[in-house]
């Protein structure tokens, strides 16, 4: 320990505090440095007795009472430690209560989507069927409560992650202007079907390639689009994208709706609130969309804020810190030279398309109606609902159509709104002759050849429903209650994917693909789990086990296209680093 020097006059006090402090610093424990500091304070005091030639009485006074002091000081020490071991209880208890809450709706999670499977996936097959109108609409509302049960059933699990602080991001590089039109493209349905204009606008600055998670993005950006068009009567939702030099995005969406109160805009990210009571009833909702969405945007670098105006509208700001990724090649079209008209009766609409052209190079003018006499374009963009001489009033013409109007017979070269680069691209260059084909088609699932499927599921109503769906879609199902029976159905039939349950008798679906594979190694076929617990240890332990994907019920007819070609392309098998398996987590997708 430290040599300390005392003098004279040092009284006892002062040398107890002082050693006890430099016994502290030192590292030793309350109780030693204690018992140090009451010895020299003795000695302290002898050698102040000796000094002064105080009587033996005295003494034997000074030593009692720094006997009492010392007794006292070991005394609260005691009760200290008492209260110290009181807060690890507390702590274990409470971080025991998480993991019971986690487990608990973890289980809820599975007991709800395993009929909820069922409710979409036989809806999905009734709406295929001739049905009059009367039972078409009963069919959708039932469709429509069953999507928004799903949503309520992830919001709550993702509120449960964030408050346990076991909410997993993913660090992967991706597109990010694909990432921001996939969840235009997502709520382009509703916001047609409300005459609103939609659109996706790249600004100054904004990456190609960023690393991040792009499934939480999505959501994010998903969460305010769909707010904006369900509090947006008529007008125009778009969302703005620009990005800084170093690695931060900007996301703002707006709209032209209701807008929120001044006093309300404070409680707009408070779990389980909206901006008022009659809000509720009005458009419904639970109020975890956007208290996810800001903390998703936390955690990402960035952060979520709202301005807004009643009865002018909305502007949700969404930053996000990004890493950037090496770019793919690029394959942005040379227009330099070209004189471009762009003709459509909305102006954002107008805009998401005048931004890339004249990224590529292109001299455009927008208007919305026909060009004015005299006047020449190389190529026009018109709104397929625009008279027919507007579209044919050029050799090159790409007619603009919304995302669900039937395709023009007189135009051969289409793209749809929201719009994306990519379609633009290619129609802009199939009508100008530099490539051929007929232009970009509506966003709809890659077709696929039919493949033979086995599908492990104990449950007999999710095994119709799920056979009914691929065998209406042209593919061969063979359905197994177990995974002991799966097991022996991969080692003797050569199947393109295996749909595989995770809770199934005999053996559960991680085990028998521990099995499969080893019997059966490569990547053939692909196996993907197939589950009502979406949960993150269920995602690391499928793809530990040798799975090539993680898909969470209740069907999803996207993400069901997504797997279906994906095993037709037959894909490789997920080998996952320790890296990408400590950030994995359920994307946010079923089947």
């Amino acid at each position: 320990m430290t040599e300390l020097t005392y003098h004279a006059g040092d009284d006892a006090a002062s040398v107890y505090g002082a050693v006890r402090a430099a016994a502290l610093a030192e590292g030793l424990g309350p109780a030693v440095a204690t018992r140090l500091a009451a010895a020299a304070a003795v000695a302290a005091v002898e050698r102040e007795a000796a000094a002064r030639s105080v009587s033996a009485t005295e003494i034997e006074a000074l030593r009692a009472e720094l006997d009492e002091t010392s007794r006292g000081l070991l005394a609260v020490y005691a009760e200290l430690s008492d209260k110290s071991d009181e807060l690890d209880r507390a702590r274990t208890d409470a971080e025991r209560a998480a993991d019971a809450k986690a487990a608990f709706l973890a289980n809820m999670s599975h007991e709800i989507r395993s009929p909820l499977n069922a409710v979409i996936g036989f809806t999905t097959l009734l709406q295929d069927t001739e049905l009059t109108a009367e039972q078409a609409e009963y069919v959708g509302i039932v469709r429509g409560a069953g999507d928004h049960l799903r949503g309520v059933i992830d919001d709550i699990l993702d509120l449960s992650k964030i408050e346990s602080g076991r909410l997993e991001l993913e660090r992967i590089p991706f597109d990010l202007a694909a990432c921001v039109e996939d969840a235009a493209t997502m709520v382009a349905p509703r916001a047609e079907e409300k005459g609103l204009a939609l659109a996706t606008l790249f600004g100054p600055g904004t990456p190609d390639a960023v690393v991040g998670d792009p499934v939480r993005l999505r959501q994010i950006l998903v969460n305010l689009l769909t707010n904006a068009v369900k509090f947006t009567k008529d007008g125009e939702v778009a969302v703005e994208v620009t990005g800084t030099a170093d690695g931060l995005v900007r996301m703002a969406v707006r709209d032209t709706g209701i807008g929120i109160p001044e006093e309300a805009l404070a409680r707009v990210f408070a779990p389980f609130t909206q901006a008022a009571s009659d809000t509720t009833r009005k458009y419904g909702g639970t109020g975890l969309g956007l208290p996810i969405c800001r903390e998703l945007a936390h955690r990402m670098g960035g952060g979520l804020e709202v301005a807004s105006t009643v009865g002018v509208g909305s502007t949700f700001t969404c930053t996000v810190l990004f890493e950037a990724a090496e770019p793919a090649p690029s394959t942005d079209p040379d227009l330099r030279g070209l004189r471009v008209l762009v003709a459509h009766g909305q102006p954002v609409v107008a805009e998401s398309i005048r931004r890339p052209l004249s990224r590529w190079g292109a001299d455009v003018v927008c208007g919305q109606g026909p060009p004015a006499a005299g006047s020449s374009f190389d190529l026009m963009l018109v709104d397929v609902r625009s008279p027919r001489d507007e579209l044919t009033a050029a050799a090159a013409v790409v007619a603009v159509a919304g995302f669900s109007d039937r395709a023009p017979t007189h135009g051969r070269f289409l793209v749809r709104t929201p719009v994306r680069r990519a379609q633009l691209r290619d129609a802009v260059l199939g009508a100008l002759g530099r490539q051929t084909g007929t232009g970009p088609a509506p966003a709809t699932a890659e077709p696929v050849q039919p493949l033979r499927i086995l599908l492990a599921e104990d449950n007999p109503v999710n095994q119709r429903a799920t056979k009914l769906l691929l065998g209406r879609l042209g593919h061969e199902v063979d359905v197994v209650p177990d995974g002991v029976a799966a097991v022996e159905a991969i080692l003797r039939t050569d199947y393109d994917l295996v749909l595989m349950d995770l809770h199934m008798p005999r053996l559960d679906g991680v085990s028998a693909t521990r099995r499969a594979r080893l019997h059966r190694p490569g990547d053939r076929p692909q196996i993907v789990a197939l589950t009502a617990g979406a949960t993150d240890a269920n995602r690391r332990a499928c793809l530990h086990a040798g799975m090539n994907d993680f898909l969470a019920k209740p069907v999803d007819a996207r993400e069901l296209a997504r797997v279906l070609a994906a095993a037709y392309r037959g894909g490789p098998r997920v080998t996952p680093t320790t890296e990408q398996l400590s950030h994995s987590r359920p994307r946010v997708a079923a089947v």
